[in-house]
C-alpha cells in the first residue's frame, strides 16, 4: 500500500495569473497571442486508464490534482470500480479552484472513502480573488465552499491553499478574516517559486517594509508567517513584473491598479 498522485490532465476552466498552459487548458490561447506558446490539451485518465485502475488497487492514499480535477467524470468511474471493502481504507485527496459545485454524484462516490480532503485553492476574497482566478466569480465560489461545509459528511474535510505571491500578500488578512468567519480552517500558504517575478520578493523594500507592520499587526498567526518571506531581495526583476501586468491587463481588459490600489503606486511609481 502506498500514494499515488494522480494528475488528470491540464484541463481548466480558469486561466490563474501565476499558471501557465500546461497546467490549464483555458490558457492556451492567452499564452500563444502573447508569447508565441503552443500548448495542447492533454488528458492522463484517457490515456491511461487501465494502469491506474491496477495502481489505484494497490493505493491507500490517492492524491488527485490538475488541471482542474472535478471536471473529469472519468476519475469518479475508475474510483467507483474500487471495491467497498478495499475504499473503506483509503484517503482521497484533492486540490481544485472551487468553481464547481459539489454534485450528488460526487458524495455518492466519496462516501464509499475512508476520508475525502478538499482542498480549495483560494487567492483573496472578492475583485482581488477575480484578478488572481480568471474569470472565476467569487460569489459562485464562496458559495461552492460553504455548499459543502453545511453537507457536514463526517469523512469530508475542507481545507484552504493560498499561494503567496504579488497578487495576494496585500489580500491574506482579507481572506483569513472570511474563513475565520465560516470556522474554516486557516490557509495554508504555499510559496510561490515560479514564476519568479510574481515572488514577493520582487516588491520594493518601501513596500514589504508597510506589509510587514500589517501583517504583524494582524490576528492570524499563519498570515504573519508571510512576514519572513519578504525580507528576500529580488528587486532586479521588477521591471519585468510591471510589463508582465501591463501586458496581460491589456489582452484581459482587467487593471492591477484598480484592484490592488494599495500596492499598485510602489510598484508602477
Amino acid at each position: 500500500m502506498g500514494r499515488l498522485d494522480i494528475c488528470i490532465g491540464n484541463t481548466c476552466n480558469l486561466k490563474c495569473r501565476i499558471c501557465s498552459p500546461d497546467e490549464s487548458s483555458r490558457y492556451i490561447k492567452e499564452w500563444h497571442d502573447l508569447f508565441g506558446h503552443k500548448g495542447q490539451i492533454y488528458d492522463v485518465i484517457g490515456s491511461h486508464a487501465d494502469l491506474l485502475s491496477d495502481l489505484i488497487l494497490e493505493s491507500d492514499l490517492i492524491n488527485i490534482a490538475g488541471g482542474e480535477p472535478l471536471l473529469s467524470m472519468d476519475h469518479f468511474d475508475l474510483l467507483d470500480a474500487v471495491p467497498s471493502d478495499k475504499a473503506s481504507f483509503v484517503k482521497l485527496q484533492y486540490h481544485t479552484n472551487g468553481t464547481i459545485a459539489i454534485t450528488p454524484k460526487m458524495i455518492e462516490t466519496w462516501s464509499r472513502f475512508k476520508k475525502v480532503v478538499i482542498t480549495y485553492s483560494i487567492d483573496g476574497i472578492g475583485k482581488k480573488f477575480e484578478y488572481n482566478r480568471h474569470p472565476a466569480q467569487w460569489e459562485q465560489v464562496a458559495k461552492n465552499i460553504i455548499d459543502l461545509l453545511n453537507l457536514a459528511r463526517p469523512n469530508i474535510e475542507v481545507n484552504i491553499n493560498t499561494v503567496l505571491s504579488i497578487f495576494t500578500i496585500d489580500a491574506l488578512i482579507e481572506l483569513f478574516d472570511w474563513t475565520d468567519a465560516y470556522h474554516i480552517p486557516p490557509p495554508h500558504l504555499h510559496i510561490l517559486r515560479q514564476p519568479e517575478i510574481f515572488q514577493v520578493s520582487v516588491l520594493p523594500q518601501v513596500l514589504t517594509s508597510q506589509l510587514k507592520i500589517k501583517l504583524l499587526k494582524s490576528r492570524h498567526l499563519r498570515a504573519k508567517s508571510a512576514i519572513g518571506f519578504l525580507n528576500a531581495d529580488r528587486i532586479d526583476l521588477l521591471p519585468k513584473l510591471k510589463e508582465r501586468i501591463i501586458l496581460q491587463d491589456r489582452y484581459r481588459k482587467e487593471s492591477f491598479a484598480e484592484v490592488f490600489p494599495d500596492i499598485a503606486g510602489y510598484i508602477f511609481g
